[in-house]
């Protein structure tokens, strides 16, 4: 699973398979289902047995791959991969590549904006990197086009964020861990949570007090 991208049929045949175990009876007779599998799945501090969505946490190792391939670029297999399947272009503009868009790209480092739930607006087509709304000579944000470009609340977000006085190497990071190292754990919690966690703050506290 951490190498090749299982059929969602295979994962949801290995999921009913894992299913059927937890609740048969020790004759071996199907016993009652008292959660569907979804429920199982949610994490223990939110009232679920923390059970993995086996689709996801395909996706989630896969992702690790990605990551490396971010972080080490001159690894032998990236350079392979480079070679085969994106040989003028990189890893996340690669022709397999089936989550990014320009969209995503320019707004996921908003402050405050939800890119998981498709939340976008359509933005100028010649910004292609945050650098372009930033004056190199100045190191300030160039505010005219952020107002022209942006909602004026997601222009105040930009605003808002500071920048340093000298330019610096641009580098990758996961938002989903403090550190900024990509997880498994908090890659697949993402993909099945979706965005939603605050609605699953008050599970937490009270498993916490429990």
């Amino acid at each position: 699973m951490s190498c090749f991208l299982l059929p969602k049929t295979l994962c949801t045949e290995l999921e009913n398979v894992m299913n059927a175990f937890w609740w048969n009876k020790n004759n071996e007779k199907r016993g009652m289902h008292w959660c569907d599998w979804k429920s199982l799945c949610t994490l223990k501090k939110e009232g679920g047995m923390g059970f993995r969505d086996l689709n996801c946490f395909n996706i989630a190792l896969l992702a690790k791959q990605g990551w490396r391939l971010l972080r080490n670029p001159n690894s032998l297999l990236a350079r392979t991969l480079k070679a085969r399947y994106f040989k003028d272009s990189d890893f996340l503009k690669s022709n397999l590549e089936c989550v990014g868009n320009k969209r995503t790209s320019v707004e996921s480092w908003i402050p405050g904006n939800n890119v998981l739930n498709g939340q976008h607006q359509e933005v100028n087509p010649n910004l292609e990197k945050v650098a372009d709304l930033i004056d190199s000579n100045t190191r300030k944000w160039k505010t005219d086009l952020i107002l022209n470009t942006f909602e004026e609340r997601e222009a105040e977000r930009i605003l808002c964020i500071p920048l340093p006085l000298s330019p610096f190497e641009d580098f990758v990071v996961w938002n989903g861990e403090p550190t900024g190292e990509y997880l498994v754990r908090s890659g697949h919690k993402a993909l099945t949570h979706d965005g939603q966690t605050q609605a699953h703050d008050r599970f937490k506290q009270f498993y916490k007090r429990l």
